[in-house]
């Protein structure tokens, strides 16, 4: 092998020689061996001071740390910006910079916080932008969720359709990200992330009352709610009950906070979807912006009607940044019957019992009744909702779903159920959990309810086994009702509206085969106990999912899931043998292909954007 030790120079090797070596060399001739020396040292004093490397190596250090530094310098003050905005991708900054270096000397350019504050500020189009440098950033950048705070370039506040249209024309000229945002419920945190601008829309709240003529020119009288996406849907849902004297409402969810946008461009269920449908169902018109500034009106039979598709499922933050809707709204002008059933989670074995009927019971109740079974303390599971008619109307649906189900009389005992007549609009707030009966707590955005949450569903098309109800019972008995809650929210049935929505006709799929999404919720007031509880609920959604096998392979467009491999196909797959109204077979990617030519069409730079959308 090599030697370790360096090689010795001539004149070195010379000098090293023994004291032995020396004596060993006739005295006349040791002189001529010092000559010798000598020599040899100062030729390769000579040598080195040819070899051109000596030269050139530290020219070109110079060389590059002089183009570095006039680099660095020219990057530093290209913009004069103290918020680290960033106008173009970092990949391109340099090359960019070499060939524009001189130009940006001559002449100041405008930088996307420049074009930003001009076109809120200066045109007076409403709203305001908050950048990093400012106090209120922090809050700006927090979701709902406290598990994401991201830093985007800016959060711009829009109180206007034109404050969107020149947002995004910022956006567009220095190609920076959008993400739109109106109530922070992104279950993935996806309305703020680094880098991008955040579109604001919660300033925009106005809800009108009109006719379908006025809306669609087509002579309809009748009503139709015009809703700017800023709203909540409680606040959606009391405005429109206000204003038509308590006669019109929305088939909203169970959470009044989260953003009526979000909410319908995902899907939206909730207490009212087997009997009106998801709140999307109930769109005649969306208003949008496409990601140049123009905007676009869609409708189910013009030009724009593929938008008016992807807008009822296919998921919120991309084409365009939906400035208004305008549903059909339902009539609550009667009293509606709330409802509640008490199932003891101990023993563990009668709970199994009852959650497992119940899916057989919800699927043959009436449709007017959507039942949802969700936990309500550590002791105790409940069906909840709420039926529209009377209390006898009811108790009779009962007996006869009970009937039906062949559930052997689990629920027909009728004074186990909890009943109450009341108004529609007492009816979403009792079903909400908020410990108030004041409609106007509705326009309030209950901040207390943030906390480190996250959710996971599966989309089932058969009911959970017992040994998939076993391990959701004993999981909650473990970690407890505050850290890992599970629901399932009625969608399939008899005559339910939901599944007599054709399957090609909205982004929503599995319409016919659906019967429940099975829904998991992780939350934490904590962070520490915030991140315990949600890999709890992943290793318990990892096991269910080998055991419901094919009849889970769905999940909810409103719930993005970082850990779903196959998520496109979650999200928006068909099933076998899935067909259209008229019986032809559907592809299994038959909505997925759909959703991203109309993405291809409105937003073809993909400017608008979330981190798992087509």
């Amino acid at each position: 092998g090599k030697s370790s030790r360096p090689p010795l120079t001539v004149s070195k090797s010379l000098t090293a020689m023994s004291s032995i070596e020396m004596h060993a060399i006739p005295t006349a001739q040791r002189g001529s061996v010092g000559s010798v020396a000598e020599h040899a040292e100062k030729k390769e004093e000579d040598v080195k001071k040819c070899n051109p490397w000596t030269i050139l190596i530290p020219l070109v250090f110079l060389a590059f740390t002089a183009w570095a530094v006039t680099m660095t310098v020219l990057y530093a003050t290209r913009d004069n910006n103290d918020d680290n905005t960033c106008e173009t991708p970092v990949n391109v900054v340099w090359p960019r910079l070499l060939a524009t270096d001189y130009a940006r000397s001559q002449e100041p350019r405008l930088t996307v916080k420049d074009c930003l504050q001009g076109v809120v500020y200066n045109e007076s189009a409403g709203g305001y932008v908050v950048f990093p440098s400012n106090q209120e950033y922090n809050n700006a950048s927090q979701d709902f969720s406290l598990f994401f705070q991201s830093y985007p370039v800016a959060v711009v506040y829009a109180e206007s359709v034109q404050t969107i249209q020149n947002a995004l024309r910022c956006a567009n000229t220095y190609q920076v990200l959008v993400r739109p945002r109106c109530g922070r419920h992104s279950n993935a945190g996806q309305s703020v992330a680094i880098g991008t601008i955040t579109l604001d829309v919660s300033l925009m709240k106005h809800v009108v009352i009109t006719t379908e003529d006025e809306v669609l020119q087509n002579g309809g009288t009748g009503a139709v709610a015009i809703v700017q996406s800023g709203n909540t849907a409680g606040q959606a849902a009391y405005r429109l009950w206000t204003q038509s004297g308590g006669v019109y409402g929305l088939p909203i969810g169970q959470k009044p906070t989260v953003g009526i946008a979000g909410l319908t461009l995902g899907g939206g269920f909730g207490f009212a979807t087997r009997q009106h449908g998801m709140l999307c169902d109930r769109l005649v018109a969306v208003e949008g912006v496409m990601y140049d500034g123009t905007v676009v009106f869609a409708t189910k039979d013009n030009e724009h009607a593929d938008l008016m598709y992807a807008s009822c499922g296919g998921g919120g933050g991309t084409n365009v940044v939906i400035s208004t809707f305008y549903f059909r709204p339902t009539n609550v002008s009667q009293n509606v019957t709330t409802f509640k059933f008490e199932i003891p989670l101990d023993p563990i074995e009668t709970a199994i019992e009852y959650v497992t009927a119940y899916q057989n019971f919800s699927y043959a109740f009436d449709s007017r009744a959507t039942a949802n079974l969700e936990v309500e303390s550590t002791n105790m599971t409940e069906i909840a909702g709420y039926f529209s008619g009377s209390i006898a109307e009811f108790y009779s649906a009962v007996t006869q779903a009970d009937a039906d189900a062949r559930t052997n009389g689990m629920f027909s005992n009728l004074s186990r159920w909890h009943v109450s007549n009341i108004p529609y609009i007492q009816a979403v707030l009792q079903l909400s959990g908020w410990e108030t009966s004041v409609p106007e707590d509705l326009l309030d955005r209950f901040e207390n309810e943030q906390s480190y949450f996250q959710y996971k569903s599966f989309m089932l098309t058969d009911i959970a086994p017992e040994e998939a109800v076993r391990l959701i019972i004993e999981k909650n008995q473990v970690v407890g009702r505050n850290g890992f809650i599970f629901e399932f929210q009625s969608l399939g049935g008899v005559n339910s509206a939901y599944s007599l929505v054709a399957n090609e006709a909205t982004a929503v799929t599995r319409r016919k085969s659906v019967r429940h999404c099975l829904m998991f919720k992780s939350t934490g007031f904590d962070k520490n106990l915030g991140y315990y509880y949600l890999g709890t609920m992943s290793n318990v959604t990892f096991e269910l999912s080998q055991m419901l096998g094919t009849s889970g392979l769905g999940a909810y467009t409103n719930h993005l899931d970082f850990e779903l491999s196959n998520w496109a196909y979650a999200y928006w797959g068909n099933e076998d043998g899935a067909t259209d109204a008229n019986g032809n077979a559907l592809a299994w990617n038959y909505t997925m292909g759909n959703l991203q030519r109309i993405n291809l069409k409105y937003d073809p730079l993909n400017l608008i954007s979330t981190f798992q959308n087509l």
